[in-house]
């Protein structure tokens, strides 16, 4: 009857030593999901208006004038056209190792004199890729801000990508200024795991060394406490 129990109390506690070893090695391995790997909310406008002709923070510039590409009341403006495409643009490197499940999410609203025939693109491309991926295709007509989210795809994950925002407008007369505002740019991704460690055998055989010793003291105090109930 002893041995019978402490067989089950052997077999309950190696069950128990080898189920904290999986949960510790889970734990280590997982990480927390959505993680930001990039944002800009472009708060490095000056004055009455907020204003800076340079975007700054990493930002290219591709414009007209000197102010076409800018940040206006905190956000960044894309405004007016040039030849050939795109009219005005903002793009920047970001470094997505270890990163994958891409998601882009930004604000936007079209500038006053903006129709539905402009549009408002948002791009990506890796390194070494010439080649841009349109993630999203905006009409600006309209006055509104507008919320947004989209996915970059498995060719963004785990590498380093060129982000950008450009438009393309219909009216070619300068000053005009048709095109979008851009804001709250944040740029999430889930950590890579890690690949679990695999114990050393060594190590395993330690531990079941000891599981096996704990349940055979384990078994000889049952053995004790029954022949004391038995006197």
């Amino acid at each position: 009857m002893s041995i019978t129990h402490s067989s089950c109390g052997l077999r309950k506690g190696l069950t128990a030593g080898f189920a904290v070893l999986v949960l510790m090695g889970g734990m280590a391995s997982t990480a927390s999901a959505g993680s930001i790997i990039f944002q800009d909310n472009f708060n490095r406008g000056y004055g009455k208006y907020k204003y800076s002709s340079t975007v700054g923070n990493g930002w290219y510039e591709t414009e007209k004038n000197y102010n076409d590409v800018a940040i206006t009341y905190n956000h960044l403006q894309l405004r007016d056209s040039r030849f050939g495409l795109p009219d005005a643009a903002a793009s920047r490197w970001i470094d997505t190792r270890g990163y994958d499940n891409l998601s882009l999410m930004y604000d936007f609203k079209p500038l006053s004199n903006s129709d539905y025939s402009d549009k408002f693109y948002v791009d990506f491309r890796t390194l070494g890729n010439n080649s841009w991926t349109n993630i999203a295709t905006h009409k600006l007509g309209g006055n509104s801000w507008t919320w947004n989210t989209a996915s970059l795809g498995s060719y963004a994950n785990d590498t380093k990508l060129q982000l950008r925002f450009w438009t393309n407008v219909t009216d070619t007369y300068a000053g005009n200024y048709e095109g979008t505002y851009i804001d709250n740019v944040k740029l999430m991704g889930d950590p890579i795991a890690a690949p679990a460690a695999v114990p050393e055998p060594s190590t395993m055989a330690l531990f079941a060394t000891g599981m096996v010793g704990m349940g055979l003291w384990r078994a000889r105090r049952n053995k004790k406490e029954q022949a004391a109930s038995i006197e």
